[in-house]
């Protein structure tokens, strides 16, 4: 078993998108309980649509509450995993890499839209368009963000320089 030269894990950090959701939360209990303390005709359907809401609405906080990202960069491989996305992570031996390049985004074109990409990628992300972008010989595209992208590009091009 080698070395890891670079690990990295991640949360997902979208504090806009979980406030976003428990306001809706907080709405949904707010209409289910105004309905209780004044019931009208449709009670009944008003406290089965909240409920079934709350419990999407429920799911999706979980989901989002539970996302990682865990990189690790070792001298034969970089692998990754992204649970719940992911159900097993990931490995990419050096030497079945054609492309690897590190991104950087600034903070300001990360929002322009510019860096958005419509071919075959696989994006596993949580910061923008920060990380490493891989490209194997058998065609397949990957991204995965990194917080720290110059710690990884000092690993990757240690784990290269290893591999060779």
């Amino acid at each position: 078993m080698s070395k890891k030269l670079f690990k990295e894990k991640q949360k997902f950090q979208g504090v806009e998108i979980i406030m976003l959701v428990a306001l809706l939360m907080i709405g949904v209990v707010y209409k289910c309980v105004s309905e209780l303390l004044q019931p009208t005709e449709g009670l009944s359907l008003t406290i089965g649509i909240s409920v079934s809401i709350l419990a999407v609405l429920g799911f999706i906080m979980t989901y989002l509450l539970k996302l990682r990202l865990k990189t690790v960069v070792k001298a034969d491989h970089i692998s990754f995993s992204m649970p719940p996305l992911q159900s097993s992570k990931e490995k990419i031996k050096w030497e079945d890499v054609a492309v690897c390049e590190i991104i950087k985004t600034p903070l300001l074109a990360q929002w322009h839209g510019g860096n958005i990409c419509f071919n075959n990628e696989k994006t596993y992300s949580f910061n923008g368009r920060n990380g490493v972008h891989i490209a194997t010989k058998s065609g397949e595209a990957y991204f995965i963000g990194s917080k720290k992208p110059d710690a990884l590009k000092d690993a990757i091009q240690q784990a290269i320089s290893l591999s060779l």
